[in-house]
């Protein structure tokens, strides 16, 4: 199971990496302020099945990075396993390792938390100037029954933009996640085959920095 398992997610990376690559020259926007990026994971077990993908998501994002960008990676379930799995780096290698590992658990998931706690992450963390952005891996569900107005007032307050991409081995909820996206200045996906995660990915790469040189 693990050899299959391991092949998958080889698979899956280099169909994603390599059409990333690919496109390259349309894709990469030219080197402008840096872009300081939240990888917000959901790893309830409703994402059992798709964490081969997400793995694949955080490495082509990683090969995407420009020079002066950094990332850090936070993993969730619930409040009290919702963590910064990566610390913020300049380095492709620290996130692929942190991507490699995620696992997943069961609990109730709580989005806006973990939203709030990457928030309350780049207030601490990020340097000054540079452009604050989180990106949602995500099912689009918070069992927890949070109101999203005060995760919206904090993440407008610091200026930050979510770009979601919704997947889930069940349901995903684009409600929730469109209104994350678009109240923020951000964009929300739900693809469905690998080349529209991979068209997503570029798409979502090419907005963050494009955004960051227009402030």
């Amino acid at each position: 199971m693990f050899f299959r398992t391991a092949i998958l997610t080889g698979l899956i990376s280099l169909c994603l990496v390599s059409a990333a690559s690919s496109q390259t020259a349309q894709t990469t926007p030219a080197a402008g302020p840096p872009v300081f990026t939240g990888i917000v994971v959901e790893c309830s077990g409703t994402q059992r099945m798709q964490m081969d993908r997400v793995v694949s998501v955080i490495k082509q994002f990683a090969e995407a990075m420009q020079t002066g960008d950094e990332a850090f990676v936070v993993r969730y379930v619930d409040p009290t396993r919702t963590s910064v799995v990566q610390e913020l780096t300049k380095e492709r290698s620290d996130l692929n390792d942190a991507a490699e590992g995620l696992y997943v658990e069961g609990g109730q998931t709580s989005l806006y938390d973990a939203l709030e706690y990457a928030a309350k992450y780049f207030a601490k963390n990020k340097a000054s100037g540079g452009s604050p952005t989180l990106i949602l891996i995500s099912s689009g569900e918070d069992k927890n029954d949070k109101s999203a107005e005060g995760t919206l007032s904090l993440l407008k307050e610091q200026q930050i933009r979510v770009y979601s991409i919704g997947i889930s081995d069940l349901k995903v909820s684009p409600k929730s996640l469109e209104r994350l996206s678009r109240d923020t200045g951000g964009r929300s996906y739900v693809p469905r085959t690998t080349a529209e995660l991979s068209n997503a990915v570029i798409d979502i790469t090419k907005s963050m920095h494009g955004a960051a040189a227009a402030k």
